[in-house]
């Protein structure tokens, strides 16, 4: 038997549904039942613009309302901003604004407050 992953992404980007195709040695094709993920946590769906001059806007899916902290670092790690974002259950579009940083390489620490969550990290750059 030989396999196949088979990804297929949704118009709408917060579920997946994932399913395997599995071809036996004679020819056969079986399929899996399908699988269907939702996010259980905050997810980061896109960053823009980047590189970025003036202001990152960031949007982000929160199953819930909730508070986010973010922190900004430089190349040499040292933190060049920091704040928080109050988040509503759904999509939220937000804004950082850059006005206060240099030109260069940065990277963004989304944490939330819940014990045990997983921080969100990217860079970006500020033109």
């Amino acid at each position: 038997m030989s396999g196949k992953f088979i990804k297929t992404v949704p118009a709408d980007a917060h579920y997946k549904f994932y399913r395997l195709l599995v071809v036996s040695n004679d020819g056969r094709k079986i399929y899996s039942n399908v699988i269907s993920t939702s996010p259980s946590y905050t997810t980061l769906k896109t960053v823009w613009p980047n590189p970025a001059q003036d202001k990152l806007n960031l949007e982000l899916y929160a199953l819930q309302k909730e508070m986010i902290d973010y922190k900004v670092y430089g190349l040499n790690n040292a933190e060049v901003a920091k704040g928080s974002f109050n988040l509503i259950t759904g999509n939220n579009l937000l804004q950082l604004s850059l006005s206060t940083m240099t030109p260069g390489l940065y990277q963004i620490m989304l944490n939330k407050k819940a014990a045990g969550s997983q921080p969100i990290s990217f860079r970006f750059v500020k033109q």
